[in-house]
């Protein structure tokens, strides 16, 4: 017959599945742990995780939030890697989309938009205190925003492929102040 309702799997390979079953697939609301030490808790539709749930790898890394169609992470979420770098924000298709905050381990902080896994627009704050504000193209400064230098140095203006490049202005330490045309830096 059919595997309906609460129950237990145990494959070959190792894997263990508790929860429930619907016409012969997990549904509704089940945890597993692979044979390769990966786990998993929340929801099945039809075999595969889709809804709230929780995946944790070996490493003590882990994603919680929703999942679509088994591996897609979908709308607001929670990501922790084993090198405790950490992203609370939007996903789509499994990659960071909309608002979001990434935090490294060693202190420095991105706030803002993500589109298909890229930075968009938002503000970084480096370990060693530096800052920018502005917009991203390809992961890299691109378009308008400002850098600030923690000795108190700051640029504002165009910027491309991560350099200066167009009109800005620069301010010195003591108050000084450039504006033109910068090219590749």
């Amino acid at each position: 017959g059919l595997l309906n309702g609460e129950g237990q799997y145990k494959w070959s390979s190792g894997s263990v599945y508790k929860g429930n079953y619907s016409q012969n697939m997990r549904n509704g609301y089940g945890n597993i742990t692979y044979s390769d030490g990966r786990s998993y808790e929340g929801f099945w539709l039809n075999d595969k995780r889709d809804g709230k749930g929780r995946m944790t790898w070996p490493d003590g890394g882990y994603y919680k939030g929703i999942f679509k169609n088994n591996d897609l992470w979908e709308g607001h979420g929670n990501l922790t890697w084993n090198s405790h770098d950490h992203y609370e924000g939007g996903f789509k298709d499994g990659k960071f989309d909309g608002v979001g905050e990434y935090i490294w381990k060693n202190g420095q902080v991105y706030v803002g938009s993500y589109k298909n896994g890229l930075r968009g627009q938002g503000n970084m704050t480096f370990a060693n205190g530096n800052y920018y504000e502005g917009e991203f193209k390809e992961d890299k400064y691109d378009g308008e925003g400002s850098f600030t230098w923690k000795d108190g140095r700051v640029y504002v203006g165009s910027f491309k492929n991560g350099l200066r490049d167009g009109q800005g202005t620069y301010t010195g330490k003591n108050g000084q102040a450039y504006v033109g045309s910068y090219k590749n830096g």
